[in-house]
């Protein structure tokens, strides 16, 4: 009896270590979650695949030695479009298509980018130097932009990835280490995917956020994939053509910003539909004193101080989506789905219930907009998280899984289906 008493003493100490560590591992990854990606970080973290010929694998050793290693071998050598291309896809993470490289050594990625669309050299130019022209037809183009020659580079330029020196040469061809740069200046202008280009008419969605809109960690640890919401309202109904242009860790003021961007107005202004997901960020930004404290001690509540910075950046959130309504409605008038929050902490931490009144009051609030402005539907995506946080939330992340992400994209299509038989 004494041995059986002991040993369930022993399984109850295992099993609330495990419970305690799990916690802890949770926590820790939602105090780091929701950080600004920047180029430094994103160069560790691009190209995951690896050429598997040879020869492409040469050709590209020097564009993995400047993302994994910060160095540039021949940093005045001219780069080839093909080199291009490869470094565009290596640092978006955009794995090539996989084809017989027999007639070029970067076929692959030619074929990427004949799938998107993206128009490029013959194959018997692609190894000669790029020009500024065409690097900036290149950089239009991953941007859903089908832009040739002057217009290319006066995209670029007003969004400042290109500075005035090489608006005004734009014939002269670039070397390795400015085109490095200039690809940083590309990531840092907040695009995460690559976007097609598509030519047919169809139901334009643009799509504003942060990593929730990108389906982060569903592909790729710490990365975009096209698994977010909005990709998946794409997949489900054909008609729909999508730019997602979230950004990880994006918070509401940093939106206000962007929204001044013409990459961002241009977008807007074709739009048919746009949804908008916002806030999470600020929050866990105004969390952050109290998640480390939960690190050691996840039986806490945050204190008063603590409470003070949470529901400060739950006023600023509340505040900032009247701004960004009225700055997109200063360029479009079409329908905006506004996405509440969820909670993605679960239930029985003790912190949840404190979250969920932080939460609802924020929702409250956006569902307000809705009612207030024609043409504004809230989706309350509280209701079907709460309770289900295992189904719906990556464990030990704040990111949907993949079951989570379809139900957000379900419940745009579903609360456009609902509108249109309304309408009818």
């Amino acid at each position: 009896m004494r041995k059986k008493v002991i040993l369930i003493l022993f399984l109850l100490v295992v099993l609330i270590l495990i419970m305690f560590l799990g916690q802890i591992i949770f926590n820790f990854k939602m105090n780091n979650l929701y950080e600004n990606e920047n180029f430094s970080v994103a160069k560790k973290t691009a190209s995951t695949f690896i050429d598997g010929d040879l020869v492409t694998r040469d050709k590209t050793s020097w564009i993995d030695s400047a993302l994994n290693k910060n160095e540039i071998n021949n940093p005045h050598e001219t780069i080839s479009e093909a080199e291009f291309l490869v470094l565009l896809f290596k640092i978006y993470n955009q794995a090539p298509s996989i084809v017989d490289t027999s007639k070029h050594w970067a076929e692959s990625y030619y074929k990427g980018a004949s799938n998107l669309h993206y128009t490029t050299w013959d194959r018997d130019q692609r190894d000669e130097p790029i020009t500024i022209v065409h690097s900036s037809e290149l950089i239009t183009a991953i941007q859903g932009e089908k832009l040739k020659g002057n217009q290319a580079i006066d995209y670029v330029f007003r969004n400042g990835i290109l500075d005035k020196n090489f608006k005004n040469h734009p014939k002269l061809t670039i070397t390795r280490e400015q085109a490095v740069d200039l690809v940083k200046n590309v990531f840092e202008s907040g695009f995460y995917l690559f976007q097609p280009i598509d030519n047919d008419e169809k139901n334009v969605l643009v799509s504003l956020g942060d990593s929730i809109s990108l389906g982060w960690n569903l592909g790729t640890i710490d990365s975009a994939s096209n698994k977010g919401f909005p990709n998946l309202i794409q997949q489900y109904d054909k008609k729909y053509e999508v730019y997602n242009l979230a950004y990880k860790g994006m918070k509401t003021e940093e939106l206000i910003k962007k929204l001044n961007k013409p990459m961002y107005q241009n977008k807007i202004n074709r739009a048919n539909n746009i949804t908008l997901q916002i806030g999470s960020a600020n929050l866990l930004r105004g969390a952050l004193s109290y998640l480390t404290e939960v690190k050691n001690n996840n039986n806490i509540l945050p204190t008063s101080q603590q409470k003070t910075k949470i529901e400060q950046e739950a006023e600023q959130v509340k505040t900032d989506i009247y701004e960004i309504i009225k700055s997109i409605r200063k360029l479009t008038d079409a329908p905006i789905y506004l996405y509440g929050l969820y909670n993605p902490i679960p239930s029985n931490v003790l912190g949840s219930k404190y979250s969920d009144s932080i939460i609802k009051d924020i929702n409250l609030s956006i569902k307000g907009i809705s009612l207030k402005n024609n043409n504004i539907y809230y989706i309350d995506c509280f209701k079907y998280f709460k309770g289900k946080e295992q189904l719906y939330v990556i464990e030990g992340d704040i990111h949907p899984t993949y079951k989570g992400q379809k139900l957000l994209a379900e419940l745009y299509l579903n609360k456009v289906k609902e509108l249109n038989k309304n309408i009818k």
